[in-house]
C-alpha cells in the first residue's frame, strides 16, 4: 500500500486553507489529518466550502466515495462533535450521500451524539500522540485495509456502504469523559457549588478582616491618645499614617 501523506501544518495556514486542508483530509479518509485540522478550527472553517468545489468538510464525508466506510463515519462523528452543521445536508441531501452515514446527521441530535463516545474521546480526551496510537493499532489509518467486496445478492445498497464498524470500546486517555447529559448537569452543579462556596468564604474572610481592622483602630486610638499628652507633633504623624494604610487595606 502506498505511504500515507505526510501532515500539513495547519496552525500556519490561512482560515480557507484549514477547510481546503479538512476536505482533503475527509477524502482521503485521513482521520488523523481530520484530528489535526480540527484541533485549529473555529465553527466557520469547519463549516466553510472549499476553495476548488462549493462543498463543506462534512458534504464531502457524507457524499464522497469511501471504501473504509467505519473510517468515514468516525470523521462524521468527530466533524459533528467539532461543530460541524448537518442542517442543510439533512434538508436537502445529494443523491450521492451515504444512507447510514445521512441517518447519523439526522439523528444527531436526538440522541446520535451520546451514541458517538469514540469521536468524542478523539476529539476531547486523547492528546494528538494517543489518537494516531489508537488510530494505528486498530487498522483505521489512511494505509489501512479496506472494506471487502459486498457480495452480489446479499450486499448493501451502494448508498450503504460496508457495514464494518470500528471498535466498540472507546479508547482511554489520561482523563476519561463521556459525553452524557447527566454528566454535564452533574458538572454544572458541581461547579455552582464552588462559586458558591468560593463566595462564602470570601465574604468570611472579609468580614474577619473587618473585624481585625476594627480592633487595630481601637487599639491604635487608645496607644495615640495616650502619646498625645507626652509627644503631640510625634501622635500626629502617626495618626495620619495609620489612616493611610488602613484606607488602603480596606
Amino acid at each position: 500500500m502506498a505511504a500515507a501523506p505526510s501532515l500539513a501544518d495547519p496552525s500556519i495556514m490561512l482560515a480557507h486553507e484549514r477547510t481546503d486542508e479538512l476536505v482533503k483530509c475527509v477524502e482521503r479518509d485521513d482521520l488523523l489529518g481530520v484530528l489535526l485540522v480540527l484541533c485549529y478550527c473555529v465553527d466557520d472553517e469547519v463549516n466553510g466550502k472549499a476553495s476548488a468545489f462549493p462543498i463543506t468538510p462534512l458534504e464531502t464525508a457524507v457524499c464522497y466515495p469511501t471504501r473504509r466506510f467505519a473510517v468515514r463515519r468516525l470523521i462524521v462523528e468527530c466533524l459533528l462533535h467539532r461543530g460541524a452543521s448537518p442542517d442543510d445536508i439533512v434538508r436537502k441531501p445529494a443523491a450521492s450521500a451515504h444512507a447510514a452515514l445521512l441517518s447519523v446527521l439526522r439523528g444527531w441530535r436526538s440522541g446520535g451524539r451520546e451514541q458517538a463516545p469514540i469521536a468524542y474521546q478523539l476529539c476531547f480526551v486523547l492528546s494528538l500522540e494517543e489518537a494516531e496510537t489508537y488510530i494505528t493499532d486498530n487498522g483505521l489509518g489512511p494505509d489501512g485495509p479496506h472494506d471487502p467486496p459486498p457480495a452480489a445478492s446479499t450486499g448493501p445498497p451502494s448508498g450503504e456502504a460496508s457495514t464494518s464498524t470500528a471498535p466498540a470500546e472507546p479508547p482511554r486517555g489520561r482523563r476519561d469523559s463521556g459525553y452524557h447529559e447527566s454528566d454535564r448537569r452533574s458538572r454544572s452543579r458541581d461547579r455552582r457549588d464552588s462559586r458558591s462556596n468560593g463566595r462564602e468564604r470570601l465574604r468570611d474572610s472579609r468580614d474577619r478582616s473587618t473585624h481585625s481592622l476594627e480592633w487595630s483602630s481601637v487599639v491604635l486610638t487608645g496607644a495615640l491618645s495616650q502619646l498625645t499628652s507626652r509627644q503631640p507633633r510625634r501622635a500626629r504623624l502617626i495618626s495620619a499614617q495609620a489612616a493611610l494604610t488602613l484606607d488602603r487595606v480596606a
